[in-house]
């Protein structure tokens, strides 16, 4: 029984992926290259294929790599009782309306329990009219009743909570959600995975990704992203119109391959697509184990999996998921797409399964998965989703403004002190003390609270999910 289940450029269009029936207890994909004597054995050129490269290049071995999940979607298909459902969707019907009289869209819901919610004006397509977030984790509600062919609650994670607290953690506390509203799962399926691997200590601009003739891969086209020198963003353009790429004006710092495709790869600079996230940083260097950004090498190798794809592997469930990521990821980087070294391929002769790996390739080959799930496990303390220093920067910046308009003196950084501290706790007081007609909260709390919904990870005041989904330990929903 699944673990989820609680009882009470165009593109030529590409091959089908085999399904991963693997003998019990592989760990990976069987690849062709392997079948006559190993790795280094296939990939032994012969007449008629090109000479291996003189001086093939190197990869550091200080490199570290980093597997995990990026993004996950999930749809559950819940029954509620007649007096569960209806509460739950004359909250979510109330808070909505708010929503939609606010300029900013948003309102805050409070199921209790700790369940707190930001609530938004709209929904998405498929029949979800109800949405609701915390951070960067959403779900959807549909008010349908029957339930055997579509799912009637959706939930997005993104990239932050896949990393900290962690995909498992936040599947678990979600999963306890649903049942403190009375839903019972009968059964879910995952509907898109992204699954990436963080390589430190490498630019990829170290790396030849950006020639086609440097990959082995089922579709025929690649696109770059390039950096141009005012740093203004990431453009995704076809390598072929990339008309400035001889100019010094602009630099590659990531490919896609599959863009319209049931599988769609990504490699890219993590560091420069960070900088127009900031508030993911604090995230990747705890994952990381680093203290600075800047001067950080890091390049990301990114599969987008569809629901398309995840059929032919009979992928179904989280739990299916979790046991065969190893198997994915390794026919990922086995057969779907290879980096060898330049020079290598003969595709006249058809001899591309010989062309020689790069070195990068042979270390991303060899990550597993499952080897990384314990960093998912219970961290007392997340990293908020704001930029802690750059709101300091904020606070301190209208500080000199008061103190300024104030008359202090330039040199006087204790007066603006004592006047900042005067005036936060007087409006902070104010606020305190603040009722709204009929409201037995005060205008204080309900702002606190509609941040902590905005800022704060899901996990912040969940720490510990009763559902306790924990590698390896058999628990209340086996």
């Amino acid at each position: 029984m699944p673990i989820l289940v609680r009882s009470h450029r165009h593109v030529k269009p590409q091959p089908a992926a085999p399904a991963l029936s693997l003998p019990q207890g592989a760990n990976r994909i069987t690849c062709p290259l392997e079948l006559a004597g190993g790795p280094q054995a296939a990939q032994q050129p012969d007449a008629g294929s090109p000479s291996p490269s003189p001086c093939p290049p190197s990869v550091s071995q200080s490199l570290k790599f980093f597997p995990n999940f990026d993004k996950l979607k999930i749809g559950f298909y819940c029954s509620f009782s007649v007096d569960d459902r209806k509460k739950v969707f004359a909250v979510l019907d109330a808070q909505r309306a708010a929503a939609r009289d606010n300029d900013a869209g948003l309102s805050l819901v409070d199921f209790g329990g700790d369940w707190l919610f930001q609530c938004h004006a709209a929904g998405k397509k498929g029949g979800f009219g109800y949405h609701i977030s915390r951070d960067d984790v959403h779900l959807f509600f549909s008010a349908r009743e029957n339930i055997s062919l579509t799912p009637n609650v959706y939930i997005e994670i993104g990239s932050k909570s896949c990393w900290r607290p962690g995909h498992l953690l936040v599947v678990g506390q979600l999963i306890d959600f649903i049942n403190f509203l009375g839903g019972v799962i009968e059964k879910h399926k995952i509907s898109e995975v992204h699954m990436c691997c963080d390589a430190v200590g490498i630019k990829i601009s170290e790396l030849p990704v950006s020639d086609r003739s440097n990959w082995v891969c089922r579709v025929h086209q690649i696109g770059t992203f390039q950096k141009y020198e005012n740093l203004r963003g990431v453009t995704a353009v076809s390598f072929a119109d990339s008309e400035l790429s001889g100019r010094g004006q602009i630099q590659v710092s990531g490919v896609s391959m599959g863009s319209k495709c049931a599988i769609h790869s990504v490699l890219y600079d993590k560091i420069y697509e960070g900088r127009r996230h900031p508030e993911k940083q604090a995230v990747f260097l705890d994952a990381w184990g680093e203290a600075d950004w800047e001067g950080l090498s890091v390049t990301r190798v990114e599969y987008h999996l569809k629901r398309e794809i995840l059929k032919q592997f009979k992928i179904d469930t989280y739990d299916h998921l979790i046991e065969n990521s190893d198997n994915i990821w390794a026919y990922l980087t086995n057969e779907w797409q290879r980096l060898v070294i330049p020079g290598q391929v003969d595709r006249e002769n058809r001899h591309q399964d010989r062309a020689l790996l790069h070195p990068f390739w042979q270390k991303i080959q060899t990550v597993k998965f499952g080897d990384g799930w314990s960093l998912d496990l219970i961290r007392e303390s997340p990293p908020p989703s704001g930029d802690i220093e750059k709101m300091m920067a904020s606070v301190v910046g209208y500080a000199l403004s008061l103190a300024a308009v104030a008359g202090l003196r330039s040199d006087d950084s204790l007066g603006c002190s004592f006047l900042i501290s005067k005036l936060v706790r007087k409006h902070l007081i104010m606020l305190a003390n603040d009722f709204d007609d009929g409201s037995e909260k005060s205008k204080f709390y309900a702002k606190m609270q509609k941040r902590k919904a905005r800022l704060l990870p899901l996990s912040s005041s969940l720490l510990i999910p009763q559902s306790k989904i924990l590698m390896g330990v058999k628990n209340e929903y086996c």
